[in-house]
């Protein structure tokens, strides 16, 4: 298996060297990692700059790929805060670096950081998650660039909520639409395994959202553990498998040169 979204000490909010990174990587029995350090500009509320300098990144992955060859492979991502006013900067960044891997991710709604508490005050629950929703819909309806959707239900991690499960039967329309259209662009999403180590202990997405995505004829799964710390590579990796398995799933993805390269699941 691949770790398909991880972040190294190029996104601000991250601590994991690269060299670390690998070597966790290794330790849990992963064939490869991919680094998708965050790229988002133009936000209300975030005390980072998500701008890494991806050349120096590249360097540094060419420093280090001798002590891991044949052992771990290591390739070039990013992880894109897409907001509809910002498509014109998102293209240019990624046509401009030779990324293997692109995670379109929401962030943010109407520029407003969604880890920062304001987000979620004086909204309903029903209106914190249709809002979020509809941001994603618009990412994968108006932009193409990218090859699988990041965490749907990131939101669900961040306030003072009452119901952390934005489950799939109380928001059939729009995440229906978000994953008709990730399908007709045959495009993929990811499940991300963060939730489990923290309040959610569940996956990003819940698993009846991924159960739904597979009866609309879906195939493209990914894994990514977020890390942020190099400790977390991989993790709940088996879990995950085995539930995917559960669900029908034959094969899980990563990706090579923007290209789906697909693992069977034993």
């Amino acid at each position: 298996m691949f770790d398909c979204h991880t972040h190294s000490t190029y996104s601000p909010d991250s601590i994991a060297k690269i060299e670390d990174a690998c070597n966790t990587a290794i330790k849990n029995n992963l064939s490869g990692i991919i680094l998708t350090d965050h790229y988002e500009i133009d936000l209300i509320g975030s005390s980072y700059i998500f701008n890494p300098d991806f050349a120096k990144r590249k360097q540094d992955i060419e420093n280090i790929e001798h002590k891991f060859k044949n052992k771990l492979k290591i390739l070039e991502g990013v992880e894109i805060g897409f907001q509809p006013h910002i498509k014109d900067d998102l293209i240019k960044i990624i046509q401009k670096n030779n990324f293997d891997f692109v995670i379109a991710s929401i962030h943010s709604v109407q520029k407003e950081f969604i880890s920062n508490g304001k987000y979620y005050e004086n909204k309903t629950n029903q209106e914190i998650y249709s809002n979020y929703l509809q941001e994603i819909y618009k990412s994968v309806t108006e932009f193409n660039d990218f090859d699988v959707v990041g965490h749907i239900g990131y939101v669900r991690r961040y306030g003072n909520l009452t119901d952390r499960n934005m489950n799939f039967k109380d928001y059939p329309e729009i995440i229906n639409a978000i994953l008709k259209e990730v399908i007709k662009k045959n495009k993929g999403i990811e499940i991300n395994s963060s939730g489990y180590r923290d309040i959610l202990q569940t996956p990003i997405p819940n698993y009846d959202i991924v159960t739904e995505y597979k009866k609309l004829g879906g195939e493209i799964i990914t894994l990514g553990s977020d890390s942020h710390s190099h400790e977390t590579i991989g993790h709940s990796f088996e879990i995950v498998k085995n539930r995917l398995k559960d669900l029908g799933f034959k094969y899980i993805a990563h990706f090579e040169k923007r290209e789906p390269k697909f693992t069977k699941i034993i």
